[in-house]
């Protein structure tokens, strides 16, 4: 049964992207554009670490692996997961989330597979060049920054997953899924030194965007083997109680009686 869903999905993932490269120019004009926005967004940075130098004590190659992790990740759920998030947010919130409650595999990682972001390539090449030529990824680092690849990806997923459960809990949140995904980009794009004291415990714990943005940086400079624990136990615990938060949601389901084909 394992094989066929693993098989299913796999299917489901090729056919998404076929999708997204089916206009072939439109495919490459915006992972070209994702790169230069990237791009401009690290330059800004560049300028000002170059009067700073360090800012509390996070130099411009820390910033580098930051956003290098935060773009590949977000490349990440792009590529293969963007229908969770706002996309099932509105599934949700019209009821248009009948078909996939009717198909036989796991209906959460069914509806975030169907639909992927072809832009998502150029913020994928973006980040793995920034990680590599940070300066902290190295032979001896390579297997530590597989892991923390691994759990910023897990990390994100379910923060996508708990800001869908929210639709099930509250009518017409849909646009507030939105915008607590864009407070959540906006805080992962500046250098996690910037939050001190409460505001870092907040973000590791209660909004734990810090998973992503500041402990691997952390973990990196310092080789902390008790904040690297803490990490995985935190991922894991926030991706198991992220489905199941989703599954708890799905009881309250509404159906809109549209039956509409996806994926």
């Amino acid at each position: 049964m394992a094989d066929r869903q693993y098989h299913f999905f796999f299917r489901l993932i090729k056919m998404s992207m076929k999708q997204s490269y089916a206009l072939k120019a439109a495919f490459w004009l915006r992972l070209i554009f994702m790169i230069v926005s990237d791009l401009i967004m690290l330059i800004g940075w560049y300028v000002m670490f170059q009067s700073f130098h360090t800012i509390n004590g996070w130099s411009f190659e820390d910033f580098m692996f930051m956003s290098g992790l935060n773009i590949s990740t977000f490349s990440i759920w792009t590529l293969f997961f963007r229908g969770g998030g706002t996309y099932m947010a509105q599934w949700i919130q019209n009821g248009e989330f009948d078909h996939f409650l009717l198909s036989p595999p796991n209906v959460l990682f069914h509806a975030s597979c169907c639909v992927s972001e072809p832009a998502g390539w150029g913020d994928f090449i973006t980040g793995i060049c920034l990680m590599a030529v940070s300066g902290l990824v190295t032979f001896n680092t390579f297997g530590i920054v597989l892991i923390l690849f691994i759990c910023a990806v897990l990390c994100f997923l379910s923060i996508s997953f708990i800001l869908t459960a929210i639709n099930f809990y509250f009518k017409n949140a849909a646009d507030l899924t939105e915008r607590l995904f864009y407070v959540f980009f906006c805080i992962c794009g500046y250098p996690g030194s910037i939050y001190t004291d409460w505001a870092k415990v907040i973000l590791i714990t209660v909004f734990p965007v810090g998973l992503i943005s500041i402990l691997p940086v952390e973990i990196l400079k310092n080789m902390q083997f008790s904040s690297f624990v803490y990490l995985l136990c935190a991922t894991a615990v926030l991706f198991l109680g992220s489905i199941f938060l989703f599954y708890r949601g799905l009881r309250r389901y509404e159906s809109g009686n549209r039956t509409i084909l996806r994926g």
